[in-house]
């Protein structure tokens, strides 16, 4: 099973991620705050390279001139059917 630990803004999964060790971040794009869940990625990625990041939304889709930050993208709505795996977009 999985262990999950919700952050409200990136700003907390920050603090978060500091203060305890963790293999995988999901975030959406779209986050409260000053930060958005690109912005975590790239922070993530620079600082803790071994943690792998998932970032999802329904309105941003990455485009092949941006910066990838992240391990894979998925588009929402993330469905639990047969062949869901569809929406997802692995990067790295």
């Amino acid at each position: 099973g999985w262990h999950v630990v919700e952050a409200g803004t990136a700003e907390d999964a920050l603090v978060t991620l500091e203060a305890a060790s963790f293999d995988l971040v999901l975030t959406d794009v779209h986050m409260p705050g000053d930060l958005s869940g690109l912005d975590l990625a790239r922070i993530v990625a620079q600082s803790r390279p071994e943690i792998k990041v998932v970032v999802m939304s329904g309105q941003h889709v990455p485009t092949e001139d941006e910066p990838v930050h992240f391990y894979a993208f998925l588009a929402k709505p993330v469905l639990n059917r047969p062949g869901f795996a569809g929406n997802c977009i692995q990067i790295g």
